[in-house]
């Protein structure tokens, strides 16, 4: 997929133009690359049932956030596994699991706000190690890790 703007109307980098600075910004919660794969094996224990185990990687490039490019989110390498234990006992399964295993931070949004933050710069430009102004951006969880009991009826 080769997403980006072919035409812009209005200036959405704020330089109070609408030029090729504008048409080079790239489109908003669009990863340059993502890719991930994952494994599965189900090993039958005959009358005590069946454990299905499962592990997952997934990769998510830097994305732009803002039309501007002014807010975005990093990159992330994301690793789950899952064991289940399904019982002899229709519908009812055991699981042990653990999600974000590498810890990643994560962000679940990038909020430009209005007012200055304490590592403000005040120059507004695309992908900025710190921004312009201040920011909301709220982590999503981190590790985490459980066991889970399940009974489907």
């Amino acid at each position: 997929m080769d997403a980006g703007y072919d035409r812009v109307f209005f200036d959405l980098n704020g330089d109070g133009v609408v030029d090729n600075e504008d048409v080079n910004l790239d489109l908003p919660r669009v990863p340059p690359i993502t890719y991930g794969f994952g494994l599965i094996k189900d090993f039958d224990l005959g009358t005590s049932g069946a454990i299905v185990a499962r592990a997952n990687y997934q990769f998510r490039d830097r994305i732009a956030y803002t039309d501007s490019n002014f807010g975005w989110i990093q990159d992330a390498n994301m690793v789950d596994v899952d064991i289940t234990w399904e019982t002899p006992v229709q519908g009812l399964s055991a699981s042990l699991y653990g999600k974000n295993l590498l810890d990643e931070v994560q962000l679940g949004n990038d909020t430009q706000l209005p007012f200055p933050g304490p590592n403000s710069t005040g120059q507004n430009f695309s992908y900025p190690a710190l921004p312009a102004g201040g920011t909301f951006s709220p982590l999503k969880k981190g590790r985490l890790l459980g066991l889970e009991l399940t009974y489907v009826y």
